[in-house]
């Protein structure tokens, strides 16, 4: 028997074993920096893309009833109603597991807050613009019999939709003071401005 051809195969066999070890080590870290990119990039680009939805509604509320609500004085009572969305916050709502997988806490914190703060508007508003309905059928209803108990109505309505336009320049005010931090929060972390 012919050690040396038992040794041979023996090291060439114990060769080839390494060589698979190493290629399979290599392959997995080459996978696993692919799969880690992959994480990274659809993070960033779900961060770009609530940047953006909050940045295109914030710019369209603004042009609307923002701008009323944003200047309003203390006597001010918004007789206007405001067009509800059904669904404003689809990139939000549809991809809230991404949410979780976002590593900074503060832009986390600052995203939940922001968008329930605004949230919070946007119901207010839509009660608001049932309460204008209501005003405006106390308005009509005490032109058309003029009593005191339609006055007193009419007037109850009408505080009502005062009142109701405070809470919008705070719920306003709060949102806006959340939104321009998390945007602020948002760039931090290289997300860019549209």
């Amino acid at each position: 028997m012919d050690w040396s051809i038992i040794g041979s195969g023996i090291l060439g066999s114990l060769v080839g074993a390494i060589v698979a070890i190493v290629s399979v080590y290599y392959s997995h870290n080459l996978n696993m920096k692919k799969e880690e990119n992959a994480h990274a990039s659809a993070l960033l680009n779900y961060k770009q893309a609530l940047y953006d939805e909050l940045d295109v509604f914030w710019k369209a509320y603004r042009q609307g009833i923002g701008n009323k609500i944003s200047i309003a004085s203390e006597e001010f009572i918004l007789n206007e109603f405001y067009p509800e969305i059904i669904t404003p916050f689809a990139i939000y709502e549809g991809n809230v597991g991404f949410l979780g997988k976002i590593k900074e806490s503060d832009l986390r914190r600052l995203t939940v807050k922001a968008y329930s703060e605004i949230k919070a508007l946007l119901a207010q508003l839509s009660l608001h613009n049932k309460l204008l309905v209501k005003y405006e059928e106390a308005h009509w209803k005490n032109i058309e019999n003029s009593n005191e108990y339609m006055q007193a109505k009419f007037e109850g309505m009408r505080n009502s939709v005062y009142a109701s336009t405070r809470i919008l320049v705070s719920l306003h005010k709060e949102s806006e003071s959340s939104l321009d931090a998390l945007l602020r929060e948002f760039n931090k972390h290289g997300v860019l401005s549209s």
